[in-house]
């Protein structure tokens, strides 16, 4: 997989994986009943972007620059259908997970160096 120029001289600081399932599709583009389980991964970047990574075919989903500098912590929620950043800016971000709109943001006293 290539991170292109996005990636240069960026360390990343952490990630989350989503596990997503679907079902497997014929010829006809008929559901079938077999489940297939893939996993899409959140990277987050000194830089401030996001990185969305599909595991298995290692193809690069998005990259997005979500904040003005680094993002230390992502973490998605599934059940909620959100996820957020936290990062050097003092701002915790919460995203969509289908459309990666920003949701809520809340400016913080502090950096954000991780979320449980």
């Amino acid at each position: 997989m290539k991170l292109n120029e996005h990636a240069k001289n960026t360390m990343f600081t952490d990630f989350d994986v989503l596990k997503k399932k679907s079902r497997e599709t014929n010829s006809k583009g008929k559901a079938t009943s077999k489940m297939i389980v893939y996993y899409i991964i959140y990277f987050v970047s000194s830089r401030g972007y996001l990185y969305i990574v599909d595991f298995m075919s290692a193809e690069m989903k998005s990259v997005l620059k979500l904040h003005k500098s680094a993002i230390f912590s992502v973490k998605i929620s599934k059940k909620h259908n959100f996820f957020m950043t936290g990062g050097e800016d003092q701002m915790l971000k919460i995203w969509s997970l289908n459309s990666t709109e920003l949701l809520y943001d809340f400016q913080l006293e502090s950096q954000i160096r991780s979320m449980a």
